[in-house]
């Protein structure tokens, strides 16, 4: 290994890999290896690979592990169960190909198109302790772990610096501590009475872990979560992961864990879910007492329902504190009603109306509708019911309609590189089937020049012989170098022509027929904004025109007379 990538990979290893001193005691392996473990016994060990070059494939994961000017250093799969470190220039074609993988940090790449380059040894360190895989022919197969990732190298059986051990540092130093009375215990040495009362409490926290679990999924689904800071959302239960809910509340989704929520029983989270309406219902009430007796009766009314049901045997102390804010609503509520009755009204659905004219409507038969509107039962809309408005009929109450894409189908469109023919030509040997490499000078018999001679090569004079021999003349000595006829190998261009690697020599790729959308993403639509309703999900009844009722509204006489008071209340319905 070049002294440059040396020091640069002892370099990107230094805070991956904490060596150990003699007084320190070993941690457990990252893998545990029935198999047995390699132990690096002296300060750096190479470790070289079994071939020298390695085709890097499209698409495929590699990690880099170090980098210096002049070229990248990366493990990257060699077969399905083997990584090779190896060396990729930095230069043009090898900044082209590498990317990073998407979601990962820079030094995890992956390459668009295929690229040979040589590979190089790994460096192993004093300490590093690798677990075997298995066993194959003249080594093992072993776990090396750089940083967060773990890759399987083969390691030769008589590698000088390495050592195999069936058991790890850490089970023989466990067995020496054993013999002290010490376990290993949630990362420490610590005596056995220690180690099982860790584990009851464990145990217990975990079984208080699961109950507020399922505490927090029954609550859940009946439509109240309590936060951890207090707050109360209400909604549904829109789905259930392993350790996590997801919570939909006022239009928006929130992922819940455990951590995120109280730690309360089911009936806690429902009370403590009851007396929080209860207390919206409250500080709504208070600023409409004087301009709005009637909703803010309303409101009361609602609030104290919702105490009343918080039973003596709620637990987490919400009884206690549904009975306080029960006592201020009952004061609330009975201050207005007093206030009402000196004044000879009574409020009714929201409103307030004078003693006589409620009485009067109702002796009538008549509906209120409104809050302000008195109906005969046959005027109110069969259509609306009363609302003045419908769902919208385009986007069914929605407010947004899908507007397929005009550029594909299904979210999918034709392949751009192939045209929807399912091969492309390859890139590699640009659709030819093979390539050209250079005939090399250790073993093929024109040097990789094509021609026969005599060349000038550093003294060196190549010269053919009859019968397509080759001499190499070194003055003053004339030694047989080759034998054969450099024709039949390269045909006398320098250059062999060889199987392309990347397509096998059929010279096209598998390509797929169509792509993902650009235009829509692959969904095959388009969200817009329903014209119809403008967004709201809702229209005017076509039937009422929008009032709610047919016709016009009923006033009696006494109604009628400004001495005799009456209804007023604003004209917002609120539900």
């Amino acid at each position: 290994m070049k002294s440059s990538l040396r020091l640069a990979v002892a370099f990107s290893f230094a805070l991956a890999c904490l060596r150990l001193s003699a007084g320190d005691a070993p941690s457990p392996p990252f893998v545990k290896s029935e198999m047995g473990y390699l132990l690096v016994l002296r300060g750096e060990v190479d470790v070289h690979p079994r071939v020298s070059r390695v085709m890097i494939l499209p698409q495929v994961e590699s990690v880099v592990l170090c980098r210096n000017d002049k070229a990248y250093y990366l493990m990257t799969p060699y077969s399905s169960d083997e990584s090779v470190a190896c060396e990729v220039p930095r230069d043009a074609r090898g900044e082209l190909l590498m990317r990073q993988v998407a979601g990962k940090d820079s030094n995890h790449v992956y390459f668009a198109g295929a690229m040979e380059v040589a590979t190089v040894p790994i460096l192993l360190l004093k300490g590093d302790e690798l677990p075997v895989k298995k066993v194959v022919d003249g080594g093992w197969m072993a776990l090396l772990r750089r940083g967060g990732d773990v890759f399987e190298i083969f390691v030769p059986s008589k590698l000088a610096g390495v050592e195999f051990s069936k058991k790890s540092l850490f089970d023989k130093f466990a067995e020496a501590q054993k013999a002290k009375g010490l376990v290993w215990w949630d990362g420490a040495w610590i005596s056995e009475a220690e180690a099982e009362r860790s584990r009851r409490e464990r145990r217990r926290l975990e079984a208080r872990r699961s109950e507020l679990w399922k505490a927090m999924k029954a609550a859940a689904a009946s439509g109240v979560v309590v936060l951890k800071n207090g707050d109360t959302l209400e909604g549904r239960l829109v789905g259930v992961g392993d350790r996590s809910i997801m919570f939909e509340s006022k239009g928006k989704d929130f992922w819940l864990t455990l951590d995120d929520v109280a730690p309360l029983s089911k009936a806690g989270v429902l009370a403590r879910g009851r007396i929080t309406r209860a207390e919206s219902f409250f500080a709504k009430a208070r600023p409409l007492v004087e301009s709005d007796p009637g909703m803010a009766l309303s409101y009361l009314k609602r609030a104290e329902k919702l105490l009343r049901s918080v039973d003596s045997g709620e637990a987490e102390g919400a009884y206690e504190r549904s009975r306080g804010v029960l006592d201020e609503v009952l004061a609330e509520r009975r201050g207005i009603e007093s206030a009402l009755a000196s004044e000879g009204k009574v409020a009714y659905h929201q409103a307030v109306f004078k003693n006589e004219v409620l009485e009067a409507h109702l002796a009538a038969g008549h509906v209120l509708l409104k809050r302000k509107y008195w109906l005969e039962p046959e005027q109110v809309c069969a259509k609306c019911h009363g609302a003045g408005d419908i769902s919208c009929p385009v986007c069914h109450g929605k407010g947004w309609r899908k507007v397929d894409c005009p550029d594909c189908v299904d979210g999918r469109t034709v392949c751009p590189i192939c045209g929807g023919k399912g091969v492309r030509d390859c890139s590699y040997c640009r659709g030819r089937g093979y390539v050209y490499k250079r005939a090399a000078p250790r073993n093929r018999y024109c040097f990789g020049t094509g021609v026969y001679g005599p060349v000038q090569n550093g003294g060196v004079s190549v010269t053919s012989l009859s019968g397509g021999g080759v001499v190499v003349v070194s003055r003053p000595y004339i030694y047989p170098y080759f034998s054969g006829s450099c024709i039949d190998i390269d045909g006398g261009d320098g250059v062999d022509k060889v199987v392309c690697p990347i397509c096998g020599g059929r010279g096209v790729l598998l390509c797929p027929k169509t792509v993902k959308c650009p235009k829509c993403h692959g969904k095959g639509y388009f969200i817009e904004k329903c014209s119809a309703c403008g967004g709201e999900g809702r229209i005017a009844c076509p039937d009422c025109g929008g009032k709610g009722f047919h016709g016009e509204p009923i006033k009696l006489d006494i109604e009628k007379d400004p001495k005799s008071g009456g209804g007023g209340g604003v004209s917002v319905l609120v539900p």
